[in-house]
Formats: structure tokens, C-alpha cells, sequence
């Protein structure tokens, strides 16, 4: 949410950081949650989005087949 600053005449808003995963880290995740842990405090523990790791986890067989520093799955 944005907030008012008077003073500069501009709203400041926080942005998130923008990172690409690559198919190792995908899959550490999806093993992390597989381990017993549930969707949303694998999503908190890596600081991502829960459909992230429902995404991920239903593509597992594919992630697995590629080269663990591909990044996206053409």
C-alpha cells in the first residue's frame, strides 16, 4: 500500500525483487513441501507465492528431465 509523503509530492511503495528460479532450486522447493510441510509455509519459507509451488509441483516430472540451470520449460 502505498503511502502519502507530503514533502517529496511522491507516494512511496516497496517493491519486491524480482528473481528467476532455476530447475534445481524449483525442485528443492517442491521436495521441501513433499517432506510434509504445507503449501503456504513453503511459499513463506522461500518468500514466494503458493500457486508458485502448486505450478512447480505439478510440473516435477519435467524439472527433473532438464538441466538443473534451465530456468524456463519451452
Amino acid at each position: 500500500m502505498p503511502k502519502g509523503n507530503f514533502r517529496a509530492r511522491r507516494a512511496i511503495s516497496s517493491q519486491k525483487q524480482r528473481r528467476q528460479w532455476n530447475a534445481r532450486e524449483k525442485l528443492m522447493v517442491v521436495f521441501y513441501h513433499e517432506n510434509g510441510h504445507s503449501i503456504c509455509a513453503t511459499a513463506s519459507k522461500y518468500k514466494i507465492q503458493p500457486k508458485q509451488v502448486r505450478d512447480w509441483k505439478a510440473k516435477k516430472n519435467e524439472l527433473m528431465r532438464v538441466s538443473p540451470y534451465i530456468q524456463r520449460l519451452n
